[in-house]
């Protein structure tokens, strides 16, 4: 009987998914989820705060109480436990005599030690590696990685064309038993979902102004699919839409599931191929199509560049020279500047984990350009607040903003002229700062 591990990481979704697609009837299946302490860790750089923030932690809870359901209902159990992988999984494997142990493939600089690791301490038993997060089949790029074309326009230009969009896999509806060995001992606890008090952490929701309060889970991931492209065809106008700042709607609000991996750029993409078909193609649909396109290059990029997406010089290696106190950061990371639509942006995404694109990037350019902060204190910020945290794409938007990213060009941002373009009438600066008081 082979026996297979499968340890979950951004992945916490069953539908389109490489190893549970392939499992056989006769197969003993172990699925796992590790809580990897490093994500509580301080961020580098002397900040003082965790990599993940209350809010982000709370709404991987929803994921994996949503994703622990759905293998009850099939009649598997998700094991849960907290410590490093390299302790966790291996042991895990010795315990279930795993013939081989599977986990999403990654690209960043800590998830990739982690997988060293784990490959490491496992000896004998390989660690095998499937892909998870790409709408783009990597293998059948039409260049090396290390001729990944420079810009996104060239990228795009070289694949959108292409046939190398494959189409998701639908999830199982039975899958094999734990079959727990005989000699292996009493099969394991399935273990408690940490909450934010285990991690020293108070307990955080959501602001009850957010316009959309996301639910964390594949389940509630797919039914907003299903509401955004078809009930409410708001996809159809995803374009003219997609800068708003306020609202339910303004923007699909795929991108937290995406991160999680609760739900598959793959599905979304053929969702909207089926659209395109049965109602309308345009414009806005294949905008929708260009920003699945730019998660990918962001992890290319990553790939592509290794560590550098970390490092103040970015891709461009350039010599950055950055005057701005950590008390200018912690007043922007409060919401508490002279610039009050970049303190209605901070002042959101502090309560409730999310911003809209066209924050982002304001809030991103006042930082770096306006109060000359390293732009790396910034991605740390975001990386412990938002619930759509992906490395790749945080740091890849940091570095593009910051002018060290893909092109180089300065990127930044007339912040009043953007105010009274996006926000004219005062609106969204008006609803988060309410009873707000200027700094002295």
């Amino acid at each position: 009987m082979p026996r297979k591990l499968l340890w979950h990481r951004n992945d916490l979704r069953l539908h389109d998914h490489e190893v549970l697609s392939q499992l056989k009837t006769d197969d003993a299946f172990l699925p796992v989820y590790c809580f990897n302490p490093s994500a509580l860790q301080a961020q580098p750089y002397g900040l003082r705060f965790p990599k993940m923030g209350a809010l982000r932690l709370g709404f991987l809870r929803e994921h994996l109480q949503a994703l622990r359901q759905a293998y009850e209902r099939r009649g598997q159990q998700l094991i849960i436990r907290w410590g490093d992988p390299e302790t966790v999984i291996p042991g895990l494997a010795r315990d279930f005599q795993a013939d081989e142990v599977w986990t999403a493939s990654e690209v960043t600089f800590e998830e990739l030690a982690d997988q060293r690791r784990v490959q490491a301490a496992l000896g004998q038993t390989p660690l095998k590696l499937f892909s998870a997060h790409t709408l783009i089949d990597a293998a059948a790029l039409p260049f090396p990685l290390t001729k990944l074309p420079r810009s996104f326009t060239g990228f795009r230009k070289r694949v959108e064309c292409l046939d190398i969009f494959p189409a998701p896999r639908p999830a199982p509806t039975h899958l094999p038993s734990l079959a727990w060995p005989e000699e292996g001992g009493a099969s394991p606890e399935p273990g408690a979902i940490p909450r934010a008090s285990d991690f020293g952490l108070l307990q955080r929701t959501p602001d009850a102004r957010t316009a959309f309060p996301f639910e964390g889970g594949e389940q509630a991931a797919l039914e907003h699919l299903q509401s955004y492209i078809w009930d409410q065809q708001q996809v159809a106008s995803y374009k003219e839409t997609r800068n708003g700042l306020m609202g339910a709607s303004y923007s699909s609000k795929f991108s937290p599931w995406l991160a999680a991996g609760a739900l598959s750029a793959r599905q979304i993409y053929a969702q909207l191929q089926a659209f395109e078909t049965e109602v309308t193609a345009n414009d806005s649909t294949y905008w929708l199509f260009f920003e699945l396109l730019w998660r990918d290059y962001f992890r290319l990029v990553a790939a592509r560049h290794g560590s550098s997406i970390f490092q103040q010089g970015g891709i461009q290696h350039r010599h950055m020279h950055y005057t701005g106190s950590q008390k200018a950061f912690e007043r922007w990371s409060r919401g508490e500047t002279t610039n009050t639509f970049v303190n209605a942006c901070m002042q959101e995404l502090r309560l409730t984990g999310y911003l809209s694109n066209r924050g982002r990037q304001n809030a991103a350019s006042y930082l770096c350009h306006d109060l000359k902060v390293d732009w790396r204190w910034g991605a740390a910020w975001f990386e412990h607040c938002l619930l759509d945290y992906d490395p790749c794409s945080n740091w890849g938007n940091w570095m593009y903003i910051a002018g060290v990213g893909n092109g180089g060009q300065n990127r930044q941002f007339d912040v009043d002229k953007q105010a009274s373009y996006y926000d004219p009438a005062g609106t969204f600066q008006s609803y988060w700062l309410k009873d707000w008081t200027a700094p002295a």
